[in-house]
């Protein structure tokens, strides 16, 4: 398959219209094959130029953001960490994925953990490490949307405690 014709079934992957305000209030939950797209775009861009790399990047990106304004972290996290696989990308891109990716791991944990019990604390707890070291590689992206990085990285680090001690309290 030429570059030319991967784009184009890249663009038809993408093919998908942009909800009005009035129905972001309204998103469905997130459905367990919402991150085939995702991946089926990264499959044909395996050997794609930089520049088709960036383009595809910036599509997922767009449409994970989209999902992220709905509140649909599940679908945000799969679409950032789909992005995050495609080859060639430059180091802005991988910084600003690593952000997004990691603020929506984040958001995506204080949904689980919000019962608070053991279940919950297991299930949340390594994504908020990982929402803490993807944060960790982001670069200076932060700086670049204003987000002081030291004060989410001291959210993420309490509820990381919050998880342990409940852990550590239902042992």
């Amino acid at each position: 398959m030429g570059p030319r014709i991967k784009l184009l079934a890249v663009a038809a992957l993408l093919a998908l219209p942009a909800l009005p305000a009035w129905a972001r209030a309204q998103a469905p939950p997130a459905r367990s094959d919402d991150g085939v797209r995702f991946d089926a775009m990264v499959d044909m861009m395996r050997d794609a130029s930089p520049e088709a790399a960036q383009s595809t990047a910036r599509d997922i990106f767009s449409q994970a953001y989209q999902g992220q304004e709905m509140g649909n972290w599940a679908f945000a996290v799969r679409g950032y960490s789909a992005a995050q696989r495609l080859p060639n990308l430059n180091q802005a891109m991988r910084n600003q994925l690593a952000f997004w990716h990691g603020y929506a791991l984040f958001q995506q944990a204080i949904q689980d953990q919000a019962p608070q019990t053991v279940a919950t604390a297991q299930a949340a707890l390594p994504k908020l490490q990982e929402a803490r070291q993807l944060l960790a590689s982001s670069g200076g992206y932060a700086t670049t949307i204003d987000v002081p990085l030291d004060e989410l990285q001291k959210s993420i680090a309490t509820y990381i405690g919050i998880q342990q001690a409940i852990l550590r309290g239902g042992r």
